[in-house]
């Protein structure tokens, strides 16, 4: 009996669903801005996106911003079990790995450096030069007596001596940093900004950012001179940090154009040898050290996907690499598209899913190692647009690809839009006309008979080619482009069209600067306006399925299930905080999914049966709040809540409505509702396939109401 018991626990645990809010799966990796370790915890900082870190050497990754009121982090150091971050608004710490922080002090400034030494706290700064604290952080004093150019860009101590690397040199202090004396070494006399110090017993090494030479000072700076026997011809200097007698320089040509690697000298820079075994050709960010592991990020530069935005671990001295970048996702994607069950994003390339985004792949061809603006499909054909007016087709889901831009073609900007109808290519090129070709991309022709430019989205649906324009409304074409109308029926004919949506025989648009979102049932040619209550967003995106409409507003989704008579924000999930949310770039729905890719923060998930169960069946006001008993009850195995929710002094509409489903031994079963929603009655879809039998409950809970009710499960 007891073994029975158990069997229903873990069923009823195991069969728990709670898909109720966005789901971030990657592709990850992205530019990162440095890296810091300590035993088993490892941080990396992100441009844009925050931190995020570990505590099992990169194994697994958690979004670390809880308290954070900056995304852009320039530092990160460990001391005392504690985690230091340099933000644009301040120092932050954190005693528990990054999963709360609190501001430390300095919240004006933009802290490019931190170093601690005991009690002592130092803070290099982007324009205000050094601060001081003598008791750990609590306060703190500006000191930059004798500092000419106060951008300090890293800290070094070296015995008794505190050097800063700055925006015209290197400075000394010989006093706790209370007063600096340059030790300058430039061409000409003039200044060099230096962006790296390091030190090996008594040498310390300095570099540019991209830009020189690693050099050397054997006199606490003053005199330099480069330390470059064995480093690439032509290098400049991504990283340069040392550990131990060890130094290490992350190499790249020409400020950053193209990789060379990581490299080690053992003798203080007078020779130097490949360190990363030629398998990290990317530009390094960070590199920090923590007993046998070796940590090394690099940033998101696309000459070589393989290694670009991505974080490694070696644990044999540089022989082998591990990527650890799963969990960290930094990618500003701009499209997806699928063939099939393959789902395709970009970025640095190309990525493709063949589980809805459960995992990726990063394709390796080298015709496609560019920077993707846009992706479309048209049958098993994938295309692509680049940020250089470059389309690409593939007709082996990536694996290789053609360019198909004319070599004529003499425009240089963001490919904004494609669209394929047979052997017709539509591309939106930014700040320029639509182009067309009618050959598979063989040949090219302007269209310059739109007085519109800047296509943002491009819909084919059936004979009918729409073109939305950011300067211009919408175009529809017949005739595979030879021809054009306007279609201004109901929509201001200036109005910046974003987005382009069909669900059967609908039409949807939706607008920029306040002109909200339209639908038509006649092929575009009249319009209706179904977002009176939103119609002042800035939409930048729209999808729709079976009736239901989504749309992106610069960080917030909207859903309606009436089109359009009501919306619902449903942006969980998307971040931790209202601060933190990402920019919606587009909206794409296939496979049971639909998708959000975002700036800086790669590409989120929700399953559709999230919207399949709640439906709005009545916007009239009720007269109080209150939860309808379930019906069918008893149900085998699905049933219907209604319920009722009101604008009271409590409830101030488009707010949060939780619904949850628990057992009898009050173990949470199914979260079916947890969204804002305007006053109205709603019902809800609750399926008990899954579940044994038995009895259930479910829970009202918004604004200052809460009730329970019973239900009754009988297979």
């Amino acid at each position: 009996m007891k073994r029975y018991i158990l069997s229903i626990i873990l069923v009823l645990v195991l069969n728990v669903v709670c898909f109720s809010q966005w789901q971030p799966i990657g592709p990850y990796g992205g530019k990162i801005m440095t890296i810091a370790s300590s035993g088993n915890n490892v941080a990396v900082s992100t441009y844009g996106s925050g931190i995020f870190t570990s505590s099992n050497n990169g194994n697994t990754w958690i979004f670390a911003v809880n308290g954070l009121t900056s995304l852009y982090t320039f530092s990160l150091c460990y001391s005392s079990n504690t985690l230091y971050a340099g933000t644009s608004r301040g120092i932050f710490q954190s005693s528990n790995n990054g999963l709360n922080w609190v501001q430390n002090s300095l919240n004006s400034k933009s802290v490019n450096s931190i170093l601690i030494n005991g009690n002592y706290f130092y803070a290099g700064t982007y324009d205000s030069g050094v601060y001081i604290s003598s008791n750990s952080g609590i306060n703190w004093l500006q000191s930059n007596t004798g500092m000419t150019y106060k951008n300090v860009n890293a800290l070094l101590l070296s015995g008794s001596y505190i050097f800063a690397a700055t925006n015209g040199g290197v400075y000394i202090s010989l006093d706790n940093g209370s007063s600096w004396t340059p030790k300058i070494w430039g061409l000409g006399g003039n200044p060099v900004e230096m962006s790296f110090l390091a030190v090996v017993g008594t040498n310390i090494f300095t570099a540019q950012n991209g830009g020189g030479a690693v050099m050397r000072s054997t006199n606490y700076g003053n005199n330099w001179y480069p330390v470059s026997n064995g480093l690439p011809s032509s290098y400049s200097v991504s990283i340069l940090c040392a550990n131990g007698n060890n130094l290490y320089a992350g190499t790249c040509y020409s400020w950053g154009y193209y990789n060379e690697g990581l490299y080690m000298s053992t003798n203080s820079g007078n020779s130097w040898n490949n360190f990363d075994n030629g398998q990290l050709s990317g530009i390094s960010s960070g590199i920090c050290f923590s007993g046998q592991n070796i940590f090394v990020s690099s940033e998101n530069e696309y000459l070589n996907p393989s290694v670009a935005g991505k974080i490694f671990r070696s644990t044999n001295n540089g022989l082998n690499w591990m990527n650890i970048s799963d969990g960290v996702y930094n990618l500003s994607v701009s499209s997806i598209v699928n063939i099939g069950s393959y789902i395709f994003t970009g970025y640095d390339g190309i990525y493709v899913s063949s589980n809805s985004g459960g995992n990726w792949n990063q394709l390796n061809s080298p015709s496609i190692k560019r920077r993707i603006k846009v992706l479309t499909a048209s049958g098993t054909n994938l295309y692509a647009g680049t940020e250089d007016s470059c389309i690409y087709v593939s007709s082996n889901y990536g694996a290789t690809w053609t360019h198909i831009t004319s070599n004529s073609y003499p425009y240089f900007s963001d490919v904004s839009a494609l669209g394929v109808s047979g052997r017709n290519i539509f591309a939106g090129i930014h700040f320029d006309y639509l182009n067309i070709s009618s050959n598979n991309g063989n040949s090219w022709r302007r269209d310059t008979a739109i007085h519109a430019t800047d296509a943002m989205d491009i819909l084919v649906s059936g004979i009918n080619i729409f073109a939305g324009f950011y300067s211009g409304g919408i175009y529809r074409s017949t005739n595979n482009g030879l021809n054009w109308t306007k279609v201004i029926n109901g929509i201001n004919p200036s109005a910046y069209c974003m987005g382009l949506a069909k669900d059967g025989e609908n039409i949807y648009a939706c607008f920029y600067w306040g002109n909200g979102i339209y639908m038509s049932t006649n092929n575009g040619d009249n319009w209706v306006k179904i977002s009176n209550e939103i119609s002042n967003l800035k939409f930048s995106t729209i999808a729709a399925y079976e009736s239901k409409i989504f749309v992106g507003a610069d960080s917030v989704i909207y859903y309606s299930s009436n089109f359009g008579a009501n919306w619902i924000k449903i942006y969980q999930g998307l971040a931790s905080s209202i601060n933190l949310y990402p920019l919606i770039n587009k909206l794409y729905i296939t496979n049971g999914y639909i998708y959000a890719t975002t700036n800086q923060r790669s590409v989120w998930r929700r399953p559709l049966s999230d919207f399949v169960g709640i439906q709005n069946i009545s916007i009239e006001i009720p007269n109080n709040y209150s939860l309808g008993q379930n019906y069918p009850n008893p149900f085998n195995p699905t049933t219907k809540i209604k319920f009722d929710v009101i604008l009271d002094s409590h409830f101030r509409g488009n707010d949060k409505v939780v619904l949850k489903v628990y057992d009898v031994m009050g173990r949470e079963v199914q979260t079916l509702v947890n969204e804002s929603l305007k006053s109205g009655t709603y019902e809800v879809s609750f399926d008990g396939s899954q579940l044994t039998s038995g009895v259930y409950f479910y829970k009202l809970i918004t604004g200052g109401f809460t009730e329970t009710k019973k239900m009754l499960l009988l297979k």
